[in-house]
Parts: C-alpha cells; sequence; structure tokens
C-alpha cells in the first residue's frame, strides 16, 4: 500500500495552488546491466569503441 500522506498541506501554504492537484507516477530506476542491444538509460553508455567521441 503506498501512502498518499502528504508531509504538509500544500494547499494550505500556497492557496494559489488549490485545484491544481493531479495524480502522478513515481519512477524509482535501478542499476542495470545491458547488453549491446539495450538502452543506456539506467545503465552505462554503450560507445563503440572504435568511435570517438
Amino acid at each position: 500500500m503506498v501512502s498518499t500522506r502528504r508531509p504538509f498541506d500544500v494547499e494550505a501554504e500556497f492557496p494559489e495552488l488549490t485545484g491544481m492537484a493531479r495524480e502522478v507516477i513515481v519512477l524509482y530506476p535501478r542499476a542495470g546491466q545491458p547488453g549491446a542491444h539495450d538502452s543506456s538509460i539506467g545503465g552505462p553508455l554503450l560507445w563503440p569503441t572504435d568511435e570517438p567521441w
């Protein structure tokens, strides 16, 4: 179960934001071990050894 409790009431502190709240998705990236055909997002950048930066 994910807690939806806020550390403080944002709308009380900033009344101009009242009604602007939206649902969000929080991403928790993990380090990986990408293969030669995988993306470098979340892992080391794969650069061909025979190409200069």
